[in-house]
Order: structure tokens, then C-alpha cells, then sequence
């Protein structure tokens, strides 16, 4: 009697633990539907936030930038509890689509959207088959119909250098003569006083 009470249990319980993620069926890529997301771009995982109230942050050093202004470096939050719950490692590489959300001012990715890993074997790629097309071609669309931007640290870095790298640089002209200035004017007052206590 114990033994069927609790296989009953077993069966009315089973269904709330298997629920799957149900996600509205992934659209074909279009430009349409890559101006749904803020930021597009490709990159390899660097490190991942333990989970925390549901979400976790993943950080990634970029290698590509398709859509959004970004840096080398990347993170956005991701559902990690849920059944729509994403996985991500160190050193994988991923193509993402993030959304901005100005309430929490952090940018998201969902499992229901076009995110994806990279796999050394198209056998491996999963994604392929829900999605439609596979990595190689998927950026060879990016590439063809969104473009390649560059990162905003690589655009700046002609311009720029990190501050610990810095060499001693000159001043504009302007400052230049005013330092010029006041250095003659106080070597004419230092000038003057030496003479007034010599004689």
C-alpha cells in the first residue's frame, strides 16, 4: 500500500518537475528580427557569477561587434534557476543577443532567443537544427547585412592609451607660454631679491 501512495505521488508530481522552457518557435534570421536586440557580437566566455535570486552575470572578452556600441570587454545577466534557465562556461565561445533593460540598467540574453555556442563539429551543433542555420553562415550573415564594428576601445585606442602607459607629454601651446611666463617671472623676482641683499 505504501509502495503505490507513493509511485501515485511519483506520477502527480512528475509533470511540475519536468516542465520544459516553452518558447514561441525561433524566427528565420532576418534584419527584421535583428533589430529586436540591442546588442549582437561574438566572444568567448571569461567568467560566470554564481547564481543569485535567480540570475546570474556572465562576463566575455568580445572578439566580434555586429550591433551596439561595446567594449572588449562584455557582461550581461541570464535566467539561471527557472526551466528556461541558460548555462555558460569559461571559454566558450558564444554568439549573443542581448536586449537592454532600462529599469535594472543591465543588459540580458533569454534562452527563447538566438544565442548560441560554438562547437568544433557541426555534428555537435544542436543549434543548427533550432535555429535553421548553422554558426559559419549565421555570421556570415551578421557580417554581410549588419556589418563588422569595431570594438569602442579599439576605435578609441589610436587616441588613447591606458593611463599606466602613459609617456610624460608635452602641454598645448597655450599652457606651454603661461608656464613660461610665470617661470620668468619668478626667476626675475628670485633675480631681484638675490641683488637687493647682496648690496
Amino acid at each position: 500500500m505504501k509502495l503505490l501512495r507513493f509511485l501515485s505521488l511519483i506520477i502527480l508530481f512528475l509533470p511540475l518537475a519536468t516542465a520544459a522552457c516553452d518558447c514561441v518557435a525561433k524566427k528565420d534570421l532576418t534584419i527584421v528580427e535583428c533589430r529586436k536586440f540591442d546588442v549582437i557580437l561574438s566572444g568567448i566566455v571569461d567568467s560566470v557569477a554564481l547564481c543569485n535570486k535567480g540570475k546570474a552575470i556572465t562576463f566575455m572578452q568580445v572578439n566580434e561587434v555586429y550591433k551596439g556600441d561595446i567594449a572588449n570587454r562584455f557582461h550581461f545577466d541570464f535566467d539561471c534557476e527557472s526551466s528556461c534557465q541558460m548555462s555558460f562556461a569559461k571559454g566558450e565561445q558564444w554568439l549573443i543577443y542581448a536586449t537592454y533593460n532600462p529599469e535594472l540598467k543591465v543588459y540580458e540574453v533569454n534562452f527563447c532567443d538566438r544565442n548560441r555556442k560554438y562547437f568544433q563539429k557541426n555534428s555537435d551543433d544542436y543549434y543548427t537544427t533550432s535555429l535553421g542555420i548553422n554558426w559559419k553562415d549565421e555570421i556570415d550573415f551578421l557580417k554581410k547585412n549588419i556589418g563588422l564594428k569595431p570594438n569602442v576601445a579599439q576605435s578609441e585606442s589610436s587616441s588613447s592609451k591606458d593611463i599606466t602607459q602613459r609617456e610624460n607629454q608635452l602641454g598645448t601651446g597655450k599652457n606651454n607660454l603661461v608656464l613660461l611666463l610665470i617661470s620668468a617671472l619668478l626667476f626675475l623676482l628670485i633675480y631681484f631679491f638675490v641683488t637687493k641683499k647682496i648690496k
